[in-house]
């Protein structure tokens, strides 16, 4: 036994060592950006992330996003799979995120505050969503070419100093969930964070 104890003491001390590592890697994590958050992401929901504008969004698991540029990445939601087309006019997506620059923000809260030949207004207010100050408009298609009469369209205007957003759910059928839509809408901009 005597020939073994000095072995013995360095392993028992390698392995005491190796656990005060360990304890106080789990205590203080390295590097710094390794480190989660203690937000529990749910197995329903997917994330993503705009690098070219800096924010992050947690959108529902069984949609689809898709994108031709690093720009248009985490910028359109379908629960069905969809192309982006070269030139983008019209709605194709039923949520859609815009990157407003900041010296056309009152302008951009004006228009879409006040009734137009798109859409009749129904309801406008500010709400806090995640400690960020938000404006909710809620409208009610006039009936275009494009638009049927009536088709819903709920905007959230997302002020930040950096990159205002515009988070939009445009109804493009008749046999739309628009409730479930509009839920889905909310939780998309609760879990907007910027980075």
């Amino acid at each position: 036994m005597g020939k073994y104890e000095p072995i013995n003491k360095l392993f028992k001390s390698k392995v005491n060592s190796i656990q005060k590592i360990t304890n106080s890697s789990l205590e203080k994590p390295l590097p710094y950006a390794d480190t989660q958050t203690p937000e529990v992401i749910g197995s329903h929901v997917k994330l993503c992330a705009n690098t070219v504008y800096g924010y992050q969004l947690a959108y529902p698991g069984d949609w689809f996003t898709t994108y031709n540029s690093d720009d248009q990445k985490c910028r359109f939601f379908a629960p069905y799979s969809f192309v982006i087309t070269k030139l983008v006019e019209d709605s194709f997506a039923p949520i859609e995120i815009e990157v407003i620059p900041p010296w056309q923000w009152e302008n951009t809260v004006k228009f879409y505050e006040n009734p137009n030949e798109f859409y009749n207004v129904l309801s406008s207010q500010n709400v806090e969503i995640a400690d960020k100050i938000v404006k909710k408009i809620e409208t009610a298609s006039t009936g275009s070419a494009t638009i049927p009469r009536g088709f819903t369209k709920v905007t959230y205007l997302v002020l930040d100093a950096k990159i205002p957003l515009r988070i939009s759910y445009v109804q493009l059928e008749s046999t739309d969930n628009v409730n479930g839509y509009k839920d889905d809408l909310k939780q998309i901009v609760e879990s907007l964070k910027y980075f």
